[in-house]
């Protein structure tokens, strides 16, 4: 039964070599089928770490030419953490509306540079109640960007970042809470009122602002070198 299993095993780590150099390489029809089939493998089953890169530059390859929900999934999945400068590249490319997956992959791994990016779609016609959403998940990572984005002549930008500040905000977030009290906008001076009094009502209590663990990945599968031999 060992033997056997170690048969299938090897077998299946062939496999994965194949869909990687597929998706890397392949045609059209191929690289679809390889993207599908991948769709569905734990990335953590993929004991050669060349074949796990080859797979997340075949992603990248995918988003840089059609940034749609499945190929941003793909390359969430298989880069991780390093994939966030490639979703932010595509963020900014993005001239209407951008897939929720993008919001969603950025919101996951919670980096400073992704929430300033996200923050910067606040107010936007397509983008803003997904920004407001992942922004709001990012918990405190996001607050410097929202401290910068609160004080705009956007409105509707200024309250949703004056409203995240009492979702996710500390002491930092105190002095433009106060300068935003000041507004002649009624909307964004009480909404900074009551921000204010959550991040104080937190610091009474001892409650912390939530924020998501931080996921552990092997070296950017993007720095470096990956044949196509894996």
């Amino acid at each position: 039964p060992q033997w056997a299993a170690a048969q299938g095993s090897s077998r299946m780590q062939r496999e994965y070599s194949k869909l990687a150099q597929d998706l890397h390489t392949g045609n059209l029809s191929e690289k679809r089928a390889a993207s599908e089939a991948l769709s569905r493998v734990d990335p953590g089953s993929v004991t050669n770490k060349n074949t796990r890169k080859l797979i997340a530059r075949g992603y990248k390859a995918l988003v840089e030419d059609r940034a749609n929900d499945e190929n941003i999934r793909g390359l969430v999945t298989w880069g991780g953490k390093y994939s966030v400068p490639i979703l932010i590249d595509v963020l900014h490319s993005q001239k209407l509306s951008i897939p929720k997956e993008l919001f969603d992959g950025l919101a996951r791994f919670k980096d400073p540079r992704g929430a300033e990016a996200v923050a910067s779609q606040l107010g936007n016609f397509f983008n803003h109640d997904e920004a407001v959403r992942c922004l709001k998940k990012m918990g405190p990572t996001a607050e410097d960007a929202l401290i910068e984005a609160a004080p705009t002549s956007d409105e509707k930008a200024s309250l949703a970042a004056v409203m995240l500040l009492g979702e996710v905000g500390s002491d930092k977030s105190i002095p433009v809470l106060r300068q935003a009290i000041k507004s002649r906008n009624r909307d964004v001076k009480e909404t900074a009122r009551r921000s204010l009094k959550r991040i104080r009502d937190r610091q009474k209590s001892g409650e912390q602002p939530g924020a998501g663990d931080e996921l552990e990945d092997p070296d950017s599968p993007f720095a470096g070198g990956a044949t196509l031999t894996a």
